[in-house]
């Protein structure tokens, strides 16, 4: 009887050795929870699954996120886009509750003020699950997801995340909105990431544009 009684103790203290082995794999194999950067410019494209035949969007993105107060940023999106039935290069920069919206071709540029109409993003990854590794454009990711229920304050959405393992930057996003109806995802690429901080004169207006800025009606 005693014996046996050592040998359940033993194999007690195993099966204790092994769990506690089995939690630190599995606490090893989760990665750290995504952070969003605060400072950065990326080449974006942005896919419509509903639209497969759709022209995809591609724009330059340049951000600043304020980290201190955590409340707000600045932000500037460069691309091509039609405009009163024309082409121009457009520049879009919003920044303390204003935005300015810039079209120019050769021998035109047009400048128009207004209240921002449009967040500045910031995402917050706290309430996301990790699902595991994949690869997004030959580049080895983690994959978070967040959805239906829980505590995710986007409940309307279903979201996707991919984050590059080495650099710690997104990759792709996945956007389901249900209120859309179920055949519509927006996917996000991001491509060309520059992670430095950004020249704060990248936000700034030249005094001879900001003269003929006028008004949106």
């Amino acid at each position: 009887a005693e014996y046996m009684g050592k040998l359940v103790s033993m194999a007690r203290i195993v099966v204790a050795l092994a769990l506690v082995a089995l939690a630190a794999l599995v606490a090893a194999s989760t990665p750290p929870t995504p952070k969003w950067p605060t400072s950065y410019s990326a080449t974006i494209g942005v896919f419509n699954d509903k639209n497969p035949g759709s022209v995809p969007q591609f724009f330059r993105w340049f951000y600043i996120w304020d980290a201190e107060n955590a409340t707000d940023g600045v932000d500037r999106i460069d691309g091509l886009v039609h405009y009163k039935g024309e082409q121009y290069f457009g520049e879009f920069l919003q920044e303390n509750g204003t935005a300015i919206d810039i079209f120019s071709q050769p021998d035109e540029i047009l400048c128009f003020t207004h209240p921002q109409n449009r967040t500045i993003p910031h995402p917050d990854f706290s309430q996301f699950t990790y699902v595991g590794e994949g690869i997004v454009n030959n580049q080895p990711v983690y994959i978070w997801h967040a959805g239906s229920g829980g505590d995710h304050r986007h409940q309307h959405l279903s979201i996707t995340y991919y984050e590059a393992m080495e650099e710690g930057i997104p990759v792709r996003m996945d956007m389901h909105d249900r209120r859309t109806g179920p055949a519509e995802t927006i996917t996000w690429m991001f491509w060309e990431w520059d992670n430095s901080p950004q020249d704060w004169l990248l936000f700034q207006v030249a005094p001879w544009i900001q003269r003929i800025c006028n008004p949106a009606e």
